[in-house]
């Protein structure tokens, strides 16, 4: 039983017990040519990215998919790539160190109720290049300084119970709650600035300034 991913693997990876030591490190590259996440675990999991972790651009695919929900670490230079880029559906703790990217047409998206909250420390790169960079319908979110969460059509969206939002980084889209089309109340506070898309696609700021100025 190991806790460590090494090397090239192009088929999907499946954390069970028995088979991976909890929690499991990855120091290779997983990057899958079918559908369906890259690294999977339906009960309860630990993942560390030290390497690479690419799903499909296709719906329904993730990079990481965590089920039974767990924890996260994208350490500095880890790459997280997918439709979804990291799924939390049982809720839990993502990590994404300077200079880790997350990415996908959908960045970090997990948390549903207050029992499974998402809690979220960003000070690297999440971007969702179609949908949120950060979907969580309850939890917390945390944007350090140096760190960047980009939406096209919202950097951070909160469907259901409450979420906190504490910035002190960049944030590119608008911070919208359920169907809401103004930004969340109250906005966060730090050295921002925040966005909402308009329908001829241009970028409009709302609120906060610029670093520096």
């Amino acid at each position: 039983m190991s806790g460590m991913i090494a090397g090239l693997h192009t088929s999907s990876i499946t954390l069970v017990s028995g088979s991976y030591a909890y929690p499991v490190t990855n120091l290779g590259t997983i990057d899958i040519t079918a559908s369906g996440p890259a690294l999977y675990a339906a009960s309860r999991w630990s993942v560390v990215n030290l390497g690479t972790i690419v799903g499909e651009n296709t719906s329904g695919s993730s990079g990481i998919l965590l089920a039974g929900g767990g924890s996260i670490t994208n350490a500095a230079a880890g790459l997280i790539e997918g439709y979804v880029a990291v799924t939390i559906s049982g809720g839990g703790y993502v990590d994404n160190a300077s200079n880790g990217t997350i990415a996908g047409w959908g960045g970090v998206y997990g948390g549903g109720t207050s029992a499974s909250a998402l809690t979220l420390v960003n000070s690297g790169q999440i971007l969702g290049t179609r949908y949120s960079g950060v979907l969580a319908a309850s939890g917390f979110v945390s944007n350090a300084t140096g760190g960047t969460i980009f939406g096209a059509a919202t950097g951070i969206f909160d469907p259901g119970a409450p979420l906190t939002v504490l910035n002190s980084g960049t944030i590119v889209g608008s911070i919208l709650r359920a169907s809401s089309s103004t930004p969340a109340d109250p906005l966060p506070t730090g050295r921002a600035v925040y966005y909402r898309r308009l329908v001829d696609g241009h970028l409009q700021r709302i609120h906060g300034h610029r670093d520096g100025g």
